[in-house]
This record gives structure tokens, C-alpha cells and sequence, in this order.
């Protein structure tokens, strides 16, 4: 597996206050650098904050067969089915593949607000080719000393067996919903 470098993507380090509702939730929990999480290895160092108007192209260069992506959707998303988003990959071909991730089966929230309930156990996505599973839980100081419950979910997208050796140029990750996304990590197998 092959941990991606995010670096130059994250609009946020670790720990610093999302722009969703409720402003003050952060990840300061969340360790930074690389740790497995729910079973995959992953390189954690900010967050990729996505919403409609600003999509992230990642460049790959290399063929493989899965993708992981170590993401939540945003708060605001609690409770709405329907798309969250779309991760599509572009190979050196000229050739697309893509999945429309679903909230909350393929990308549940990271507020236990709008959970949906993902076990540690992967389960399959609504489409095939999808796998899903809880990764990392942490809690979120609140007003009064209490504290929320955070999560973040491992979905794995495995690819097209008959594309498997072809080399991937390009990962596109766009929001499809006024929700967002939050993306951690990406490792690539």
C-alpha cells in the first residue's frame, strides 16, 4: 500500500476549528502521522474540507487495484440521505471510473448527532465494490464539561479487475451536497 502525501491539499492541520456547524468541532484527538487505522495504514496529517465549489485533483501515477480513504461527512450532513459526494479516477488512457458516495451508508457524519451506525467490522457500501468501516473514535470537548463523540470511517472503493493494470493519473474528490466531506488520508493498494 501506498499512503498518499495530502500535504499541499489539507485546507486545515489537525486541530483546527472546521468551518461547519457547529464552528468549534476539531480532531485535536487525532493523532498526526502515520497509524493504522481500522485495519489500513494511513498518513494523517490535516483535513480536506470539500464542499460544492471546491473539488480536489490528486495526482497518483501508478495502477492499482483499491483505494481507502479515511473521511466523514460534515456535521451539517446529520441526518439527510442522499449524495455526499464523488470520488472518480482518470487513467493515463483517457478511461473514468467513479463511485457517488451516499450519506450517511457510504460516508457517515463524524457527530454522533447524525451517525449512522458503522461497526468495526467492514460492511458493504451501497454499491458494489464499496466497503466500509469505523476507524478512529475520539470525543470533542463541549460546554458544560461534557463531550461529543467523533468518528471517522474507512471506505475502501475497490476498482474494476479489468483496470487493475492500468496506471491511474488522477484522483478527482468533489462534494456533492452542501454538507461536505472531510478526507483525512488516502492510501492506495
Amino acid at each position: 500500500p501506498e499512503m498518499l502525501d495530502l500535504g499541499r491539499f489539507y485546507t486545515l492541520r489537525l486541530g483546527e476549528k472546521l468551518m461547519t456547524n457547529p464552528p468549534s468541532a476539531s480532531f485535536r484527538e487525532l493523532a498526526s502521522g502515520v497509524q493504522v487505522l481500522g485495519g489500513t495504514g494511513f498518513d494523517v496529517r490535516g483535513v480536506i474540507q470539500l464542499d460544492e465549489t471546491n473539488p480536489v485533483t490528486i495526482p497518483i501515477g501508478r495502477a492499482c487495484q483499491r483505494l481507502h480513504f479515511l473521511h466523514a461527512a460534515s456535521q451539517a450532513a446529520g441526518g439527510i440521505r442522499g449524495p455526499a459526494g464523488r470520488y472518480q479516477v482518470t487513467y493515463a488512457s483517457g478511461k473514468k471510473d467513479d463511485v457517488q458516495l451516499q450519506n450517511p451508508d457510504d460516508v457517515p457524519p463524524y457527530s454522533a448527532q447524525g451517525f449512522h451506525a458503522v461497526s468495526t467490522t467492514a460492511r458493504a457500501g451501497r454499491l458494489p465494490g464499496l466497503r466500509c468501516a469505523l476507524a478512529w473514535s475520539g470525543c470533542l470537548p463541549i460546554a458544560g464539561g461534557r463531550k461529543e463523540p467523533l468518528f471517522l470511517t474507512r471506505t475502501t472503493w475497490g476498482l474494476p479487475t479489468n483496470r487493475w493494470s492500468e496506471v491511474i493519473e488522477t484522483l478527482d474528490l468533489r462534494a456533492l451536497s452542501k454538507s461536505g466531506l472531510l478526507v483525512f488520508a488516502i492510501t492506495v493498494e
